[in-house]
């Protein structure tokens, strides 16, 4: 991970200084308001487990790999900036990931406070929406580029369940709701290499203890945009994005974890105004 970010790094910095000296005297088109909108098909991982504070410890429930979920969902995504000054942005991200899966399951899982027995016939579902609102603060800002820090806020809702039935045990569920909050702090760049060709990174990360919950937070985005018309252009980006939360209280009875990663390209139509 700290190779592909230094990549990153220097590939900028040698892209501004580039920019800096080939086009320091072109006059850019300077828009406040970006909107983007696009397909989004990332490579999804998601694992949980709910563990009895008095009992055990529940199944570690891979839905990609044990229950065959979607791993490259079609998505849609949104996303938007606005310039407030000079030297400070903000930056909003949407995107939802619903899944479901019916199925028979080839081994005992225990979700919450029910154990799901091999054999009987099973319906799952994990929805997932993520809200992402960064600042940033350009602490350098020239008229064809600019990078600095930003501070990011995050959060992931998570709505899963489970439902069966079998003629030995009958018909029984069980369901779960969480939400993820958390603070990133990264840096930021972005950069015309012509007048309708701009380039964008982001990098925000977190990783801490809050009163015995262990939550790591990571995001990057890497983002391409040409623009065929002043104000109307296409764009492609890569964003790869981790959640890994530790111990988290469920409840009074139900602690437990969840690692959900999601990366990918997607491609948008950009508007800038």
């Amino acid at each position: 991970m700290k190779h592909f970010t230094v990549s990153y790094t220097l590939v900028f910095c040698l892209i501004g200084l580039v920019i800096q000296s080939q086009a320091q005297n072109d006059s850019v088109f300077k828009p406040r308001y970006y909107l983007y909108a696009g397909g989004f098909v990332p490579n999804v991982n998601t694992s949980i487990r709910f563990d009895s504070k008095t009992a055990h410890l529940g199944t570690v429930i891979s839905l990609e790999e044990n229950l065959n979920f979607d791993a490259q969902p079609k998505l849609f995504r949104v996303d938007g900036v606005a310039k407030l000054t000079k030297r400070s942005t903000l930056a909003l991200t949407f995107l939802a990931i619903n899944r479901s899966r019916t199925f028979t399951l080839d081994k005992d899982i225990h979700f919450m406070d029910t154990v799901y027995h091999a054999g009987v016939n099973a319906n799952m579902y994990f929805n997932t929406s993520y809200w992402a609102l960064s600042y940033r603060y350009n602490i350098f800002s020239k008229p064809t580029w600019s990078a600095g820090l930003s501070f990011g806020v995050r959060a992931l809702t998570v709505k899963s369940g489970i439902s069966a039935e079998s003629t030995k045990f009958g018909s029984y569920s069980s369901e779960s709701k969480l939400v993820v909050p958390a603070a990133l702090i990264g840096f930021h760049g972005s950069a015309y290499l012509t007048k309708r060709f701009q380039f964008r990174y982001t990098w925000e990360y977190l990783k801490l203890n809050v009163e015995g919950i262990n939550i790591y937070v990571f995001e990057n985005n890497v983002d391409l945009e040409y623009y065929i018309l002043k104000n109307i252009g296409l764009g492609c980006s890569y964003s790869n994005v981790s959640f890994i939360v530790k111990d988290i209280p469920f409840n009074q009875e139900f602690s437990g974890q969840i690692k959900y990663t999601f990366s990918g390209f997607s491609v948008f139509l950009a508007a800038r105004f």
